[in-house]
């Protein structure tokens, strides 16, 4: 028996457009074709799934697989729902084609599934599908990436211009904000101290010189909390990702491992030195 929250059965009764994420088992569907036994899948159970939420099998549904990526035993699909206004020219501006993302679950054989608003796929799902439009150039979806043992390599070799960074919603700039605010504040209160401890006595000069140096030295590094925590020291390696809020680069196999529903901890193009197709 399938399974919806409010929240999705009326976004299908009132054919708003949304974007589905889902990472069914690769079995699934035809290694040798893996974008036509998608497509079919889509087209058929997927269709018979979303319609069951909404009572009415004469309501017409606009289904459109966008992406494919197979790593190992799970497959992540997204594919777009409802979405008559999409346009193909345009589908790598995130700007203007931030829809909500449902999450759909499947059971093992896929013959039921629970499908759910997840707002913290939005950004994410939404980005990531953007940038395969950038990337594929003149391709049209869905396209695939098969990053199975012995698979051609993913290759970009048609890109699109990359839009200005502006143009892409920044999720974590108040954080960061924060972040570097109190990082300021931790290194004028050791100013601070320094200055009175060498005022107080000269003798201990050499113990506290340079404290403020010392707190560069030290990596800064937010909790879960929100809480600001002082760490070892950073390689420059480490200093030059701490703080960093960005989030390019990132696949739907990535989303789904924080998820906690991925089998590999693999990274997934788009990496520097991979051409582009």
């Amino acid at each position: 028996m399938n399974t919806f929250d409010e929240i999705t059965t009326n976004a299908l009764r009132d054919q708003r457009p949304i974007r589905l994420f889902l990472n069914p088992l690769t079995r699934l569907f035809d290694s040798t074709d893996y974008r036509g036994s998608v497509e079919a899948f889509v087209q058929n159970q997927l269709r018979d799934i979303l319609r069951s939420a909404i009572v009415d099998t004469e309501c017409q549904l606009l289904l459109q697989p966008l992406a494919i990526e197979i790593w190992g035993r799970r497959a992540l699909i997204v594919v777009d729902v409802n979405y008559y206004s999409y346009d193909w020219h345009t589908a790598h501006d995130l700007e203007i084609n931030m829809l909500e993302v449902y999450r759909l679950v499947l059971e093992k054989e896929g013959k039921n599934a629970a499908i759910r608003r997840d707002t913290t796929l939005d950004l994410r799902v939404n980005r990531q599908v953007a940038e395969l439009h950038r990337l594929n150039g003149v391709l049209r979806p869905p396209y695939l990436a098969d990053h199975s043992p012995g698979a051609d390599p993913v290759q970009y070799r048609s890109l699109r211009p990359t839009l200005p960074e502006s143009s892409y919603p920044n999720e974590r700039t108040a954080e960061q904000e924060r972040v570097e605010e109190e990082v300021g504040s931790i290194k004028q209160h050791l100013a601070i101290c320094t200055h009175r401890s060498m005022q107080a006595s000269k003798e201990r000069m050499n113990t506290f010189t340079d404290i403020s140096m010392v707190a560069d030295c030290y990596q800064v590094l937010v909790s879960t909390s929100g809480n600001i925590i002082l760490g070892g020291r950073i390689t420059n390696e480490a200093r030059s990702h701490q703080c960093s809020g960005q989030l390019s680069g990132e696949s739907l196999q990535n989303v789904a491992r924080d998820q906690g529903t991925a089998d590999t901890v693999e990274s997934i193009v788009p990496q520097k030195g991979r051409n582009g197709s």
